[in-house]
């Protein structure tokens, strides 16, 4: 057997695997690749071509990695992020990073407010997988809202203290790894945390030498330190602890420098690049920042290879407005 056939042999499984995932869904082609259009790319790819099992007019080596992907994600694994060195959040993020580092008082917070996809939770794992020993990283779920135990417990998880069967022994059990390794904790949607979560990172900050860098969305942070008086008081205590200005470059979402940078470094195009920046930022800023943007991407991509041409700006910008009206049609749908 050779290898192209084994490839091939290989994505059959993995359609098959995910054909699967479609039938208990009950979804049809159309339905199916609106959900998964990152990974799917178009219905003509997904019902002609990969279901058909005509890899003609596709590359297999390509598809075998994002079909894997897609199966791992499905049974559970995790997906590989990757970020480009020259993205602005990236470089801002190190930035703050290494400010933290410094600092030798009890200013060793950095709230970060940013919309969704607009990269920091990439950005923020990582820094932290360049640095394990010295950077953790913890995402608050709504459901661990102000509950002492489940956050206590995200921090153990984040710096490698064990746990306990109570908040007050598991946070001790937190001060005290911190106070012999004072790492730097990236706190994924912070804001999500309630009230309970502010008492304990200014407990951390007063308890230790830890730093914090809360990245938290703009309007639920602001509804939290402004809900009532128990959660001003605390708010306010904790801002007392943060390097000044708070990074909020980010609050309306991406830039046009951020969407240039995204389409040179990440879909290696050139030509039209500054001016359809311009047009796509607004756009974006709208419907899901770097998040649609790189699905759009992805689908040019795809289109450009069934055809045998070459993606261009022009077929991004393209992409990007249907996704954005798809955006906009669902949005409406969940609503009504």
């Amino acid at each position: 057997m050779t290898t192209a056939n084994t490839t091939t042999d290989r994505i059959k499984t993995l359609v098959e695997r995910i054909a699967k995932h479609q039938q208990s869904l009950g979804l049809s082609d159309n339905a199916f690749v609106s959900r998964y259009q990152r990974h799917l790319g178009s219905v003509r790819t997904w019902a002609d071509r990969l279901k058909a099992g005509d890899l003609s007019a596709l590359k297999p080596d390509r598809w075998e990695g994002k079909l894997s992907a897609f199966v791992a994600e499905l049974d559970g694994g995790t997906s590989t992020e990757t970020v480009s060195e020259k993205m602005p959040v990236l470089v801002a993020m190190r930035e703050l990073y290494q400010m933290l580092q410094g600092q030798r008082t009890d200013r060793r917070c950095v709230i970060m407010p940013g919309v969704t996809g607009v990269g920091k939770t990439v950005s923020a794992r990582t820094i932290v997988n360049e640095s394990p020993d010295e950077a953790g990283y913890l995402q608050i779920f709504p459901t661990w809202r102000d509950s002492g135990l489940q956050l206590a417990l995200a921090f153990a998880r984040a710096v490698g203290a064990q746990e306990a069967k109570t908040k007050a022994a598991t946070f001790n059990n937190v001060v005290e790894v911190l106070k012999a390794n004072p790492i730097t904790i990236f706190i994924d949607d912070a804001h999500e945390g309630g009230v309970e979560l502010l008492k304990m990172c200014k407990a951390l900050i007063d308890a230790t030498r830890v730093r914090l860098f809360l990245l938290v969305y703009p309007t639920a942070w602001r509804r939290l330190i402004t809900a009532n008086d128990d959660a001003h008081d605390e708010a306010q205590q904790l801002l007392g602890r943060t390097l000044k200005p708070v990074f909020d470059d980010y609050e309306t979402g991406v830039d046009a420098e951020t969407v240039a940078v995204f389409l040179r470094e990440v879909g290696g195009l050139s030509a039209g690049v500054a001016s359809a920046s311009k047009t796509l930022a607004p756009i974006l800023a709208k419907k899901g920042n770097l998040r649609l943007l790189a699905d759009a991407v992805e689908t040019a991509r795809i289109a450009a290879e069934v055809d045998g041409t070459e993606i261009d700006v022009a077929a991004v910008v393209n992409e990007t407005r249907n996704l954005a009206r798809q955006h906009s049609a669902t949005v409406q749908i969940v609503t009504e």
